[in-house]
């Protein structure tokens, strides 16, 4: 019995969180060697986490639980553009919090609605971000 064998919430968050991070850092090795990644925690037939059907499908053992799936593969298309970033000012503050400035705000929701569209001409980025548009 090791030391935590009587405290299973700090036992099962320290496996949540390595496990976590074991993920990201496959996440990361397979961006880096050119293979598409994504993390999901949406998995199974129930939505989120269907841990037990998980489970099941994959033979787990007792003892054994699921987190979150890995999806690898080869993008059909290449990488995606970089989606534009803020000014580093508007979110990173030395000594105290400031206010975003508005006109630079909506400069990058345009970039990004912009960019959306050149991506999805077909979609509405609206629909898929629960967003404004800039008309409203």
């Amino acid at each position: 019995m090791g030391f935590f064998s009587h405290r299973p919430l700090v036992e099962y968050t320290l496996a949540v969180i390595n496990a976590s991070l074991a993920a990201m850092n496959m996440n990361i090795a397979a961006e880096a060697l050119g293979v598409a990644s994504v993390m999901l925690s949406e998995t199974g037939r129930s939505g989120f986490l269907d841990a037990m059907y998980l489970k099941d499908k994959l033979s787990l053992f007792d003892g054994v639980f699921p987190l979150m799936t890995l999806v690898l593969g080869y993008p059909k298309s290449g990488y995606r553009v970089m989606p534009p970033k803020l000014p580093i000012d508007q979110i990173c503050f030395a000594g105290k919090y400031k206010e975003a400035e508005l006109g630079i705000l909506k400069d990058w929701f345009s970039q990004m609605f912009t960019g959306y569209k050149a991506e999805h001409p077909f979609s509405s980025f609206d629909a898929q971000t629960g967003a404004l548009s800039e008309q409203d």
